[in-house]
């Protein structure tokens, strides 16, 4: 299927690292423009050295991605500054921004008693204003695209929240809330908005792959009772359907919130 997202300018926060990363190299193959961003130097380095060496697809023309179609701009996506640097970077590189993948996220401090009304901020800021930011520093560009669609990374745990971190269910609730609605702002200006629910993800060094080495049992637990098919995500399985939703072929998708979760009950037993 054509997903017809080539030459398209496509702009990915928290790009270098997990969920970010799968939908940037799936975009990458898609033929797209890349801007990405990440607070991670040697991350983005690395980011950018796989986007340029990466084999496309077999049926298409091009056998690897143009270096000058690449971007990397190293950014804290809370910080207002440095997100208006990021779009106008991406806008001044590729002449205009076409496609959101808003995938920065995370949670500050822990359960109730062990954190702190900054750790609630800050969690806020990381997921629900920098998503905010990006799209309203990106409104005048989407509006001048042929094809401009937004896809904004939640989480299950903001429509299926568990006892732990309050303050990331809180956040990633507002998330999906605000994308239905400011749907209902950008749907006359033609541009569609989206966000996906992502379950448990298995990434590399990340916090599911630490914590089922140093807790196998508990972990193994978990998988068996909470997954239908008794195993987490793979970042590549959630970067299909966000690749898609950004595509035409999703054209009467908007101001949906789609979980990807292979059928996970709770969202963590951590």
């Amino acid at each position: 299927m054509d997903l017809e997202l080539e030459n398209l300018t496509a702009l990915i926060t928290g790009a270098s690292r997990g969920i970010g990363k799968a939908i940037t190299l799936s975009l990458a193959k898609e033929g797209c423009k890349l801007s990405v961003c990440a607070r991670g130097e040697q991350d983005l380095i690395a980011l950018t050295k796989d986007l340029t060496e990466l084999q496309a697809e077999p049926n298409q023309e091009s056998a690897l991605i143009k270096a000058e179609n690449v971007l990397a701009t190293m950014a804290d996506v809370t910080q207002p500054d440095q997100v208006n640097r990021v779009v106008e970077n991406t806008v001044n590189a590729f002449g205009g921004l076409d496609l959101l993948a808003l995938c920065a996220g995370g949670s500050f401090g822990g359960d109730i008693g062990a954190n702190t009304i900054e750790d609630w901020r800050k969690t806020f800021e990381l997921n629900l204003f920098h998503s905010y930011s990006f799209i309203d520093k990106a409104l005048p560009f989407l509006k001048k695209s042929p094809a401009p669609a937004i896809l904004v990374v939640t989480s299950i745990s903001g429509w299926k929240p568990t006892i732990h971190r309050g303050q990331y269910a809180a956040a990633k609730a507002a998330q999906i809330h605000m994308v239905q609605s400011l749907a209902q702002e950008l749907g006359p200006a033609g541009i569609r908005i989206n966000s996906i629910a992502p379950g448990s993800t298995m990434v590399t060094e990340g916090g599911w792959d630490e914590f089922s080495t140093n807790k196998p049992d508990e972990f193994q637990r978990f998988t068996s009772t909470e997954f239908p098919f008794s195993r987490l995500a793979a970042p590549k399985e959630i970067a299909d359907v966000c690749t898609f939703l950004l595509s035409k072929r999703a054209s009467w998708i908007h101001g949906a919130n789609i979980p990807v979760d292979g059928g996970q009950r709770l969202p963590s037993c951590r």
